[in-house]
């Protein structure tokens, strides 16, 4: 008799531990799907907040001349050898962020809407010898032309650009068709090389 008691009492405490486990697991599960919508709506506000302040920085810089070093005009002025060419340029920025850059560069060497030999990647690095290790890996086997240089060569007015951007530029060296780039617009690069194919040339 008191060992049907026992028994009895153990799976009433078995049943009680697994029905508790059950809603611990449950008020998890619950508090992780609230914290995700929390988390959610922060990054909405914080994409809404930055695709607002890259159209902006794209509006404010349209057509604005870059102050551009005499010897890197004579470098830059080589990619339009008659003079009616423009290239689309993807000007990063330095420090860069990986996570902004890399996907993007990804995207302009699989692209099938502008050739790759009309798209120049133009880095922002010190010097050559600040290349890091990391981004010389990245860009192996890229089959896009890449050439450095440093931000107090080739700048716009300081204006708070710390982003990477693309841009359309001729012989001019007048940038157009500006487009600032984070990761709260990507989703609009193929829309945008669609908008500018006709463009490049």
């Amino acid at each position: 008799m008191k060992k049907n008691i026992i028994i009895g009492v153990l799976l009433v405490f078995n049943v009680f531990l697994c029905i508790m486990s059950l809603l611990n697991r449950t008020s998890n599960i619950d508090s992780q799907v609230q914290s995700g919508r929390v988390d959610n709506y922060l990054l909405d506000e914080y994409c809404v907040e930055e695709f607002k302040r890259s159209f902006s920085y794209s509006i404010i810089n349209q057509g604005r001349l870059f102050h551009i070093t005499d010897s890197i005009k004579d470098q830059l002025v080589t990619f339009f050898p008659s003079g009616n060419e423009k290239k689309l340029f993807f000007r990063l920025d330095f420090p860069y962020c990986g996570a902004c850059i890399f996907p993007v560069i990804e995207m302009l060497s699989k692209n099938e809407i502008i050739n790759n030999e009309e798209i120049i990647i133009l880095s922002a690095f010190p010097s050559d010898r600040h290349m890091d290790d990391e981004f010389i890996l990245f860009m192996r086997d890229k089959n896009i032309k890449i050439i450095n240089i440093p931000d107090f060569d080739m700048t716009f007015d300081p204006t708070g650009f710390t982003e990477p951007y693309l841009f359309i530029m001729g012989s001019s060296l007048i940038p157009k068709k500006l487009f600032v780039v984070n990761q709260c617009n990507g989703f609009l690069l193929e829309t945008y090389l669609y908008l500018i194919r006709k463009h490049v040339v």
